[in-house]
């Protein structure tokens, strides 16, 4: 099956782009959908795709009334009364969303991170990445307790790769300047500056996944250690993707996705550092949960897995 595919941008007019293409489906994702004075505005517009049978899909996040990034009173009304679209949809387990089922009476679809078949594949060792311990990921204040009393200390022992943007003063100066470049809309720039930011492109994480021992992946907490953003990442379903063994962060919704059997988890410091030292020797174990779970992935968690379950949801197969 052939699918068209195109991107709208906040540089271009929403209403135009979208009357003139007339898509079948319409997924709205930036960020976590529209918000504020931008869902107020296109309302009217919503409205009249919904209308026109444009199966519309609107991202949604949910936090505390007291975190601040906590829906506003005048966005709950509008998903509540206004019919805007056809699915309300994100990342998030069902269960952290049930307080915006029951201030919206709106049903929330949840469709999971997953890995790109195309470039996410077991590849060959190199030895530019065969680091014993690899982390590929933001340095977020989020993830303060991994990175400064897990990740940092494991350097002390392991030959441990970092990778990713924010780990320098000169990549957040970097950020900076591309920011202004796409508010003043010069977006070859922009581009050019996040380019030269890109530690491990793309088409390249296969390659460290594949030829690190072991691959450890961790989930933004509050600091209060609470984990309102219940979302199962990407690196969870890449790292197997790639035929790389993960030790992930305990999570209470990891065995939705996988078993013991196909991924390690960690609970407090101690078990990371017990967890790995064992693993780090045990190279024919390590191998036999990453052989199920690179199984596991490539037969139910990447694009085309989510692809079949929003065409079946709108009808299109």
């Amino acid at each position: 099956m052939k699918i068209d595919f195109r991107v709208l941008l906040s540089k271009h007019d929403f209403y135009e782009s979208v009357n003139t293409y007339k898509p079948d489906i319409l997924f709205i994702y930036s960020k976590f959908g529209f918000r504020g004075k931008d869902l107020e505005k296109k309302i009217k517009h919503l409205n009249y795709f919904y209308k026109k049978n444009i199966k519309i899909f609107l991202a949604v996040d949910w936090f505390p009334s007291e975190h601040l990034e906590s829906t506003s009173e005048s966005d709950i009304q509008i998903f509540k009364n206004e019919e805007i679209c056809n699915f309300y949809f994100g990342e998030r387990e069902e269960e952290s969303m049930y307080d915006f089922e029951s201030k919206t009476n709106r049903k929330y679809l949840k469709i999971p991170n997953c890995a790109d078949g195309k470039y996410h594949y077991p590849t060959k060792k190199y030895d530019k990445y065969s680091y014993d311990i690899v982390f590929l990921g933001a340095k977020l204040p989020k993830k303060k307790y991994f990175i400064e009393e897990i990740l940092l200390p494991l350097k002390e022992k392991y030959n441990v790769g970092i990778f990713g943007p924010y780990w320098s003063v000169f990549d957040n100066f970097k950020r900076g300047l591309a920011k202004i470049s796409r508010t003043i809309h010069f977006e070859k720039i922009n581009r050019i500056i996040n380019d030269s930011r890109i530690s491990i492109s793309y088409k390249d994480e296969n390659k460290l996944y594949s030829s690190a021992k072991i691959c450890l992946n961790y989930h933004e907490k509050e600091s209060n250690n609470e984990h309102y953003h219940q979302i199962l990442n990407q690196r969870s379903f890449k790292i197997p993707a790639c035929g790389g063994f993960q030790i992930i962060d305990q999570l209470n919704y990891l065995d939705k996705y996988y078993s013991d059997e196909e991924m390690v988890s960690c609970s407090d410091k101690n078990d990371w550092f017990e967890k790995i030292d064992f693993y780090i020797k045990n190279e024919k174990l390590r191998k036999q949960i990453s052989n199920k779970a690179l199984k596991k992935t490539h037969r139910d968690h990447l694009y085309e897995n989510r692809i079949l379950q929003i065409l079946k949801l709108t009808n299109k197969i």
